[in-house]
């Protein structure tokens, strides 16, 4: 049975298809408000995301006070590091031999920046989709530095490419163009739980948004879960509530019809 949303003390919020419209390449002004809104009521906004900080310019961020990126490998506040998990250097050189061999290209994600090592149709065209330009750099980097999430641009059915390659990754996607490698024990849903303890919070306590199946852990880990009319099927199956797309005031309209706004 779901929470009752009198109790919610937290949201927790995906990026891109639940802030982020593709279609209006930025967060529609009713999401806006409605963070704002959650945040002056006494719940507290948490971003959940796939992206790197330095990928969260499009948003207004200015109600969120904790963060987590890299699909939960880097947890922060403003003033603090609360969790950091690179990936193993022996996957990471696997994911860059495979791309230097041509199988797919790839985009390395460290802290502070990111480089793919080449781009084909499908590369360009999800830099369109997300309004975003990948800059082409020297794959070997990633060797040198740690990487706390990298894009391989494949379709789900060469998923074994990496994986069978690999010991320690998990791959996570809301699309068919890539998919989001994350170290094995990451991902959204431990990330929700280790913030929910360190709030000291219970997940009847907390709401999350989403719209992609690295959003299902997410939504399973909490008290109400939201997924976007936008959002995949899989995601839909198991949320407790879909409301509309993100470009028709999903956000704002699921928060009204809760009673937290």
């Amino acid at each position: 049975m779901a929470a009752d949303p009198k109790d919610i003390k937290v949201a927790f919020f995906d990026v891109d298809g639940t802030l982020f419209s593709f279609k209006e390449k930025g967060e529609p002004e009713s999401t806006k408000r409605a963070v704002r809104a959650l945040a002056a009521n006494g719940i507290m906004p948490v971003l959940a995301t796939g992206r790197a900080p330095y990928m969260l310019g499009s948003l207004d961020l200015k109600p969120f006070s904790v963060f987590i990126t890299f699909n939960g490998a880097l947890c922060y506040t403003h003033d603090e590091v609360l969790y950091s998990h690179p990936h193993d250097k022996r996957d990471v050189e696997i994911a860059v031999r495979q791309t230097e061999a041509g199988l797919y290209p790839c985009l390395f994600i460290e802290k502070d920046r990111c480089y793919i090592s080449y781009k084909n149709d499908i590369v360009t065209n999800h830099e369109k989709r997300v309004d975003m330009f990948f800059e082409i750099g020297d794959p070997e980097q990633a060797l040198d530095n740690d990487i706390y999430l990298f894009n391989s641009f494949f379709p789900p059915k060469d998923d074994h490419i990496l994986t069978d390659a690999t010991d320690n990754v998990e791959l996570a996607r809301w699309t068919d163009a890539f998919c989001d490698v994350i170290p094995k024990g990451g991902g959204k849903e431990p990330a929700v739980k280790r913030m929910l303890s360190m709030l000291g919070l219970s997940p009847e306590q907390a709401i999350a948004f989403g719209d992609g199946g690295n959003d299902e852990g997410m939504l399973r880990s909490v008290g109400l879960g939201v997924a976007m009319g936008n959002g995949m099927d899989s995601l839909k199956q198991i949320a407790d509530i879909v409301t509309d797309d993100v470009d028709n005031d999903g956000i704002w309209n699921a928060c009204v019809k809760l009673g937290l706004i």
